[in-house]
């Protein structure tokens, strides 16, 4: 009898010095080592980070609009009436655009809507480009990013940014 005492006893302290320290980590991920040289996403920042959004070398101008960073969030005018008053990035006709959020962890969910007639439309991404298009005129955009809690649907944090071509 004395000797199953023992065995639960251990068994106990074993599990608790396992288990205890779990119960008080963060929801929040540390932070991480940047990988490739990206610096690592600031979660205690009260906006979120900036996006990188290029045609070749040109980087293109973007305005932040709606987020929900660190506990706080921001409602915004977004799409084609969040660049009222904002000269567009001129660009040749089918010229690569880069997006992204160069930042370690990337974020889990990148998607980029262009507005025709002010609705958006999906624009398929490929390694986070897609080709300006071929016709002139001026084009609008919304870049939208979600880094996603691992193993849930709760996001740690979102941002979405409007930007503006002209293709000549």
């Amino acid at each position: 009898m004395r000797k199953r005492g023992w065995l639960i006893t251990a068994i106990i302290v074993v599990v608790s010095v396992l288990m205890v320290p779990r119960l008080f980590e963060s929801t929040i991920p540390p932070a991480i080592a940047p990988a490739a040289g990206h610096p690592p996403v600031d979660w205690s920042a009260d906006k979120p980070p900036a996006p990188t959004i290029t045609a070749g070398k040109t980087a293109i101008p973007w305005v932040q609009t709606t987020y929900c960073w660190n506990q706080g969030c921001a409602d915004s005018v977004g799409g084609q009436d969040a660049m009222t008053g904002k000269e567009p990035a001129i660009v040749p006709a089918n010229t690569i655009i880069h997006v992204g959020y160069p930042y370690d962890p990337a974020p889990n969910e990148l998607i980029v809507q262009q507005f025709v007639n002010n609705q958006p439309v999906n624009i398929p991404l490929q390694n986070g480009s897609f080709a300006a298009p071929a016709a002139k005129g001026t084009y609008y955009y919304a870049l939208s990013a979600s880094w996603i809690k691992e193993n849930t649907e709760y996001t740690l944090g979102d941002t979405s940014a409007a930007f503006a071509i002209e293709v000549r």
